[in-house]
């Protein structure tokens, strides 16, 4: 990998013409929507077509990374302090209607995440936190034969996602949804938990990050790491783990399977048990819940919907996650009501995660709502061409591109970028905003 960005970019020139992506599956994925409209969102046509410029102090970047096999997020706070949210990795061979691999097929999706890592990351290969939102390979890796494996380490794993991530970049502390015990609200019993789990007890027993019980309702348990006192405003708040969920009172939570013995019967959806997190700089509010959606029963037997609790719970927000890749079983309209997000980023790698019924909620929770799929399918772009909240799908999505969410001036604006995903150049395709924040 180059040493340094300039070495990078450098490469990258002499490289030019040299398309990584099949130039037949981009063609194939931008056939589509030509009657999508044009979105009338303030834009910074100047930035356009040079590399995108990076971090700097006092900035919040957001990187939605677009590999189409699944969802990785890498964040880098005001003062220099990074998390990586999820790495995917899966057995993509076994799914037909998935988006074309980013830039190509010839790497695994984590090895392709580390190469973006090591161009953002002020720090190289060293992040401070590391936080897997639950036990789905398309979230956090799994038992991946396209993958190699450890040998000799007691309990060896395959290096998929998260775990190949984890030989050669360091973190610091580590969370996922199911430490210390593994048990809430049952057993847990998957693929990717326990390549997961067996990858982070060698990496604890060899002294190589320490990991930590996520505890829902906590304020600051993922803190700034360098100068906290330089940006007081920056906060961030635990909001659901495992079915539990944060009340908006100090000290006080809701355990829904612990409330109701129903919900346990027959099938727990694994992604109900979502880690979820809002982050806070200044006037910006930011939600990211992992696959969070699904129902449960309270105690006197009445239906409610996770995300609409949390929702509630939170109140308005600038920029929103998609839950669970905005498939249909999620963002129901009363998440969308409460959270009225300007921009929601989605991380996309299969056919579904564009529908009809998630687009009018989110179109429908907020005046001129800006939705940022890091790309989305060809036969979905077809499908819906002519549903009105066209109006609010970034056309960028067409071709495909890693998204990010730039915060800057103490929280009080911010931008969404669109950059190349077909090379690595970084270079900008589209620059959304300045946006300012609901609270500012």
């Amino acid at each position: 990998m180059p040493t340094s960005r300039r070495e990078f970019f450098t490469a990258c020139s002499a490289a030019t013409g040299a398309a990584i992506l099949s130039e037949t599956l981009l063609a194939e994925n931008s056939k589509s929507a030509e009657t999508v409209a044009e979105i009338n969102f303030p834009t910074v046509p100047e930035e356009v077509g040079a590399p995108y410029a990076g971090w700097k102090e006092g900035e919040m970047d957001l990187h939605f990374i677009l590999t189409g096999v699944g969802e990785s997020m890498f964040h880098i706070y005001p003062d220099g302090t990074s998390m990586l949210l999820d790495a995917a990795d899966r057995n993509i061979a076994r799914y037909a209607k998935n988006v074309p691999a980013f830039p190509d097929d010839s790497r695994l999706a984590s090895e392709w995440i580390m190469r973006y890592l090591e161009r953002v990351n002020p720090r190289g290969k060293l992040i401070d936190f590391m936080m897997l939102s639950h036990f789905h390979e398309d979230h956090g890796g799994g038992n991946n034969v396209h993958a190699g494996r450890t040998s000799g380490r007691g309990e060896d794993y395959f290096l998929s996602g998260l775990a190949n991530i984890g030989e050669h970049f360091t973190f610091t502390k580590v969370f996922d949804r199911g430490y210390p015990a593994y048990d809430q609200p049952v057993v847990l019993k998957a693929d990717g938990y326990e390549n997961f789990v067996k990858f982070s007890k060698y990496m604890r027993s060899a002294g190589k990050f320490q990991m930590e019980e996520f505890e829902v309702g906590r304020k600051n348990q993922i803190s700034l790491c360098r100068a906290a006192e330089k940006f007081p405003t920056f906060s961030t708040r635990n909001i659901c783990r495992n079915g539990v969920m944060w009340t908006g009172e100090e000290g006080k939570n809701r355990n829904f399977y612990a409330e109701n013995p129903d919900n346990l019967k027959g099938w727990v959806n694994e992604n109900s048990m979502s880690l979820g997190l809002l982050i806070e700089y200044g006037p910006f509010r930011y939600f990211t819940g992992g696959d969070l959606s699904g129902s449960v029963k309270s105690k006197d037997g009445e239906t409610v919907n996770l995300e609409t609790y949390a929702g509630q719970i939170m109140g308005p927000i600038d920029v929103c996650k998609t839950n669970h890749h905005s498939y249909r079983d999620a963002m129901p309209d009363g998440f969308t009501k409460a959270v009225q997000a300007k921009v929601y980023v989605s991380n996309v790698w299969d056919l579904y995660h564009l529908q009809d019924n998630t687009m009018t909620s989110m179109a429908a929770g907020a005046e001129d709502v800006l939705v940022c799929p890091t790309i989305s399918h060809r036969m979905a772009l077809e499908q819906y061409r002519d549903c009105p909240w066209m109006r609010n799908l970034a056309p960028e999505a067409r071709e495909g591109g890693h998204v990010v969410v730039k915060v800057f001036d103490g929280g009080r604006q911010f931008k969404v970028y669109y950059l190349t995903a077909s090379d690595e150049s970084m270079t900008v395709r589209k620059v959304y905003g300045p946006f300012k924040s609901k609270r500012a």
